[in-house]
């Protein structure tokens, strides 16, 4: 199993909503989310998550949820 495909199977899945709760987009991991939408720091998102707020005017989720 190569380095990339280990992290896929390790990685959880976030979603990104709009703050009416519509769905925009998913990524296949917080770290993903992060590097794509140029976020600081990939434990705020966890955070947003766990406390329903939002983090930069977008709702987050795991996508399993």
């Amino acid at each position: 199993m190569s380095l990339q495909e280990w992290r896929q199977s390790v990685s959880i899945p976030v979603s990104k909503y709009d703050l009416d709760g519509n769905f925009i987009c998913s990524y296949q991991s917080i770290t993903e989310a992060t590097k794509i939408e140029k976020l600081s720091s990939d434990k705020i998102i966890p955070y947003a998550i766990a406390h329903d707020k939002e983090y930069f005017g977008y709702k987050w989720r795991y996508t399993n949820e």
